[in-house]
């Protein structure tokens, strides 16, 4: 069966959008599915979905936590981002020919500005996902990391234009979540630990492995701590935590049904930044 058989023709209003408040996520899942139809060329019903998303323009669009919409905009937003950033994926491996030799120049330029493309659509996501964390604020973790699930999957049906995603497909599509999953972990464990100013790297700097910066001061300069984030497959407990010479790398066990680190954890990372943070100290003296 065909996505789009499944949802039902409603009303779009783009003037909603252009006041703050985005059309529900059935409302637009219509829409793109409508143009994911068109084609059944992967590379051009990506780049379709792409456009689409762009015309709601989340980077410009300020979501109102005081409105009676915020939840339904933001997971709205949520979607969005999902669409935009599988559609990159699916770009980027569209992009790497089948023999090694052919991947240079503008073939390989190409792949890289997916790449960026995709890793900014995630940036996105992990900022709309601290929105939907507060505003369902409640609802308990169990419940919020299956509608996150959803959101991933509805998206991945919707770029394949069919509800009979494969395991494998959907597996891949549960990796993208767990590992953007273990980042907002990792963000949030920092600011609650005191390191507020903590935020996620640029779309450059998590191409070159850092997925988020700890800035501090050290001889009245300002730098930072640059962390890079890997999420552990397996039951096995605690963070690994390994020192490199400008920052650090966690692997963060994923096994559990939680959206924040546990106390422990929490605090062996803590006292690994402090440790790290003194020996950068040293160092300057």
């Amino acid at each position: 069966m065909s996505y789009q058989e499944r949802l039902r023709p409603q009303a779009f209003n783009m003037q909603d959008a252009l006041r703050g408040q985005l059309p529900t996520v059935d409302v637009i899942e219509q829409n793109f599915a409508d143009l994911a139809s068109r084609s059944a060329n992967p590379q051009q019903r990506a780049e379709m979905l792409i456009r689409a998303t762009q015309r709601y323009g989340l980077d410009s669009l300020s979501i109102d936590p005081m409105s009676e919409t915020y939840g339904s905009d933001v997971v709205s937003s949520l979607f969005i981002d999902a669409v935009a950033l599988l559609a990159y994926s699916q770009l980027a491996d569209l992009a790497i020919p089948s023999e090694e030799s052919k991947f240079k120049g503008r073939r390989k330029s190409r792949f890289i500005g997916h790449v960026l493309k995709k890793i900014e659509s995630k940036k996105n996501f992990l900022q709309h996902l601290q929105d939907y964390v507060g505003a369902f604020e409640g609802a308990g973790d169990p419940l919020l990391l299956e509608g996150l699930r959803t959101v991933m999957y509805e998206a991945k049906c919707l770029l394949e234009d069919d509800l009979d995603i494969t395991y494998s497909r959907i597996n891949q599509t549960n990796g993208e979540l767990i590992g953007m999953l273990a980042e907002h972990k990792i963000l949030m464990a920092l600011r609650a630990s005191g390191w507020e100013l903590a935020t996620y790297a640029s779309a450059e700097e998590d191409l070159a492995q850092t997925d988020i910066k700890l800035p501090f001061v050290t001889n009245r300069r300002l730098e930072s701590l640059a962390v890079q984030v890997k999420a552990k497959k397996g039951a096995d407990p605690g963070l690994d935590i390994v020192h490199t010479p400008d920052g650090f790398i966690v692997r963060v066990p994923m096994s559990r049904s939680s959206l924040n680190l546990p106390s422990d954890e929490a605090g062996q990372l803590e006292q690994a930044v402090l440790a790290k943070l003194d020996i950068l100290a040293g160092v300057a003296l």
